[in-house]
């Protein structure tokens, strides 16, 4: 940014405060007083957008290192696979733009690790399939990656069952279906709750970033309401009673599960991986912000 854009935006920048500390304490007619008192910001909001800005590229930094160690490539050789068209520089664009908002190591190495098989990718179904992973990615925060670790590697606990407090159970990563495919753990939202009750009841919300997405799906507990429904249907046949009960879809018995998607397993692989790739450098280390 040149520097008489960045003196611009500091100035707009330091009337907006002014303007926000005047409504807080006067109400509108405050506001045109707190605006006068821009100039006086401009000093401070200068530094705090110097700040801003170095920090900001210290992280898409970090992402091109990030991508560049993933892809066994130079930085440089890196950068130019990603100039060789249209497509490769927006997946870069997106990639190093969510890196700029953030501070968190792991969202630093996921969105370079994604970035780096969506540049060095042949087909469009791979490149699309970035384009979502590094938009998802941008989206998540700290507690999302937890509640994701938790749909994709763990089995619920009870909680504080007779006394004792019995935590979540790692996945055995060998164990896979009967068809292939690996174990897909299922969570109600109160298993989530009593798993993290740190988050305050904010596991619907963080539940709804997820599945919107397509890293996390609902459903619902509805075979065995089915099969209890049939017993009763085959129980009121046998029965010798005048007035046979009445079988009743108790649909009240039916429970919300979550469970994660194939691309929530891909996403938090990225994420959360063992860290085989070179470290980015001291600067990549992350306060988590």
């Amino acid at each position: 940014m040149s520097e008489g854009s960045k003196d611009t935006a500091a100035k707009a920048s330091a009337a907006a405060v002014g303007a926000l500390v005047g409504t807080a304490i006067a109400g509108p007619a405050g506001a045109m007083v707190g605006a006068a008192a821009g100039p006086f910001l401009e000093p401070i909001m200068l530094r705090v957008w110097d700040e801003l800005a170095s920090d900001s590229r210290a992280s898409t930094e970090e992402v091109l290192v990030a991508a560049s160690v993933h892809s066994g490539l130079t930085p440089e050789e890196f950068a130019d696979r990603i100039s060789r068209d249209e497509t490769s520089r927006l997946l870069g664009g997106i990639a190093f733009s969510a890196g700029s908002r953030t501070r968190n190591k792991d969202k630093i190495r996921g969105l370079g690790r994604a970035l780096s098989d969506g540049i060095l990718a042949d087909d469009d179904a791979r490149i699309d399939e970035t384009h979502l992973i590094l938009r998802a990615i941008d989206d998540l925060e700290t507690p999302h990656i937890a509640v994701l670790d938790l749909l994709v590697n763990y089995y619920p606990g009870s909680g504080y069952f007779d006394g004792r407090w019995e935590p979540p159970t790692r996945v055995d990563p060998d164990r896979r279906t009967p068809s292939g495919g690996p174990i897909r753990t299922r969570w109600t939202e109160h298993d989530l709750d009593v798993a993290r009750p740190g988050f305050h009841g904010s596991v619907p919300s963080l539940l709804g970033t997820l599945q919107r997405h397509g890293l996390a799906v609902t459903e619902q507990d509805i075979k065995k309401v089915l099969e209890q429904y049939q017993k009763d249907v085959r129980k009121a046949a046998n029965s010798k009673s005048a007035r046979p009960p009445q079988p009743e879809f108790k649909t009240r018995d039916l429970k919300m599960h979550w469970k994660a998607t194939d691309l929530g397993s891909h996403v938090l692989d990225y994420l959360l991986k063992e860290q085989t790739d070179a470290d980015p450098g001291p600067s990549a280390a992350g306060t988590g912000r």
